[in-house]
């Protein structure tokens, strides 16, 4: 069975329409010859787009390996912060602290095949690149897809 590093900062216990998508997409990885270790974050949140919901996380194999990212997360700029980050192309605190946690949190793993980024929040695509990058993994997706070497 193939392995794949699979980063979504949405995951169970967190719930809402971010989450559910990847859970399932990690619930019937194995019925397709992969064996998923999911790269996280820290879980329960305190915000309205991120319910917690026990119900999503129970539809996961409980086998699979679930690596989470320490919180607290910082908090979102607000105000001119946020908008002369977002004029100037700035890193904001939050993507810098995701983009780390997320590649410590996946900084060992080993037999990695694939690593994939669930693209919510765009960060996630840094994180798994700089992870992908860490482990040996590099090549696109469109050839991990087929079954190429990802190398």
């Amino acid at each position: 069975m193939r392995r794949v590093a699979f980063v979504s900062y949405y995951f169970p216990p967190i719930g809402g329409a971010g989450a559910q998508r990847p859970a399932r997409f990690v619930r019937y990885l194995r019925e397709h010859a992969w064996d998923p270790i999911v790269v996280t974050g820290p879980g329960p949140a305190e915000g309205r787009w991120t319910p917690r919901d026990e119900a999503l996380l129970a539809d996961i194999p409980p086998d699979v390996e679930i690596r989470r990212v320490s919180g607290p997360e910082p908090p979102h700029s607000i105000g001119w912060t946020a908008r002369a980050e977002r004029w100037f192309g700035n890193e904001t605190p939050w993507a810098r602290w995701w983009f780390d946690g997320a590649v410590a949190a996946g900084a060992g793993l080993e037999d990695v095949d694939l690593v994939y980024a669930w693209m919510s929040p765009f960060e996630s695509a840094t994180a798994a690149a700089e992870l992908g990058r860490r482990l040996g993994r590099r090549g696109s997706p469109t050839s991990a897809i087929r079954g190429h070497s990802t190398k």
